[in-house]
């Protein structure tokens, strides 16, 4: 019944708020500085053993408001508009926008989520570029000024106003990146595949599991990516764990198909970059 009930809440929240496509002309303007970790960036580029972080301006950061709800029993989150950022060659840079409703400093709770508030791993495409574009997702959430520890704002006119020396610290990594790099376990020869499946061989096949944090709902599957068969060095955005058995079927463009399956667990640390040198078996056919 409390799911039906916030279900109900949501979609009346829904209906009151701006979409991720509108902004009401007679907002609220946001701006405040922002800064990255070295993984946390839509400028990905590779840099030694470790990934650099830059802002190319055309990166965008949601905002959603959170307030706890009595009648459900947990907090209700709303989405009020969406930053864009300023291009800077460094990992600061100063995020703008206009929110469609002013949220309550005395109740509400912002979160700020770098690309999006759905941690989705499908679709990709082998590419850093993709990844930085796409996946690399992470998260700050502010407090509201009746908690204790956080930035808090103020509404004055039609401004949300933070301190003047806050700073969003977008190092909530909710990812891994790895490079995969394939070759022949006999030949080592280079595999340069057309399509990567990624599971977990430990339990069911939960590579692609992740948590909807607007509907709620957990997603479980492995992950398939098309690749263009022109590299054996693929980059791949994993959703952390600390425990997984990772089993890779790789196919080439001549159909010839490679497996590795890892005999123990192994994890993956949000915010770290892997590079793995994959020794496939080919599948006798």
């Amino acid at each position: 019944m409390k799911k039906y009930i916030a279900l109900i809440l949501i979609a009346a929240a829904a209906l009151s708020a701006c979409t991720h496509s509108e902004l009401e002309p007679q907002g609220y303007t946001l701006t405040i500085q922002a800064t990255k970790e070295d993984l946390a960036t839509k400028a990905l580029t590779p840099d030694g053993n470790t990934l650099k972080a830059t802002w190319d301006g055309t990166e965008e950061v949601q905002v959603y408001k959170k307030r706890y709800n009595d009648e459900v029993g947990y907090d209700v989150r709303t989405y009020i508009g969406t930053l864009s950022a300023v291009a800077s060659s460094s990992n600061r840079t100063a995020l703008t926008g206009t929110m469609c409703e002013a949220p309550d400093p005395a109740k509400d709770r912002l979160e700020f989520y770098y690309i999006s508030a759905l941690q989705n791993y499908e679709g990709q495409d082998g590419t850093l570029a993709t990844i930085a574009t796409k996946f690399d997702y992470c998260e700050v959430v502010t407090k509201s000024t009746n908690e204790t520890s956080g930035d808090t704002y103020s509404v004055e006119g039609n401004k949300i106003i933070f301190d003047e020396l806050a700073t969003l610290q977008f190092k909530g990594k909710l990812q891994a990146i790895i490079k995969f790099i394939f070759q022949d376990a006999t030949t080592k020869e280079r595999i340069y595949p057309v399509r990567l499946i990624i599971s977990d061989s430990n339990t069911r096949s939960n590579i692609l599991e992740y948590y909807d944090n607007i509907t709620w709902d957990y997603n479980y599957g492995e992950l398939n990516l098309n690749l263009p068969g022109d590299t054996h060095e693929i980059y791949v955005a994993l959703k952390a764990t600390n425990s997984c058995r990772i089993k890779l079927v790789a196919t080439d463009k001549d159909g010839a198909v490679y497996q590795y399956e890892k005999a123990e667990d192994v994890g993956f640390t949000p915010g770290k970059y892997y590079q793995i040198t994959v020794n496939m078996a080919k599948v006798t056919q």
